[in-house]
């Protein structure tokens, strides 16, 4: 379906971004990593000590994937939205590539909630972080993701994609 090399790069503490960042994945025919956040995030203080970290916008440890960025046309990086942030695993991960010169690699952003609509903190964030706007943009709430209506939104973005990327 793509005629560029991808990867996937995704932050999940539930389960519910790597279920898209998979299905992604599958569509793209690309590559996928995930990101292991070092600290702590299980329970009800893991929760909230997630969400103030998200909010705040502190980075944190994370394991490094042994993918190389730069080895990849397309970036699809992915991540649950707390406190209407991107998560500090991802964030630091961006971080950590902003400065390390993935500067001609494209990006796509997508993102879960448990609300539905755009989390324009959150894109916003992430255009700073990359120093450029994603190809495409997906937003799955958590009512798509019960209804396994996220599948036909992933097959639209995969489309999008590919259709932007054709015409670049």
């Amino acid at each position: 379906m793509m005629l560029m090399k991808a990867l996937v790069v995704y932050y999940s503490r539930t389960g519910n971004t790597r279920k898209v960042a998979e299905q992604i994945a599958m569509t793209l025919g690309s590559d996928i990593v995930e990101i292991i956040d070092l600290k702590n995030r299980k329970g009800i203080f893991g929760f909230l000590t997630a969400g103030y970290s998200a909010y705040s916008r502190k980075l944190t440890e994370i394991k490094a994937p042994d993918a190389d960025p730069s080895a990849y046309d397309l970036l699809v990086v992915g991540t649950p939205i707390w406190a209407g942030n991107i998560t500090p695993a991802i964030r630091t991960y961006l971080t950590r590539i902003a400065s390390g010169g993935a500067a001609k690699t494209e990006y796509a952003f997508f993102y879960t909630s448990s609300a539905s609509g755009e989390q324009k903190k959150a894109y916003s964030d992430f255009c700073k972080l990359v120093n450029k706007e994603p190809l495409a943009a997906l937003s799955v709430s958590r009512k798509d993701l019960e209804t396994d209506n996220f599948k036909l939104k992933v097959q639209d973005f995969a489309k999008a994609l590919s259709t932007l990327k054709a015409g670049s």
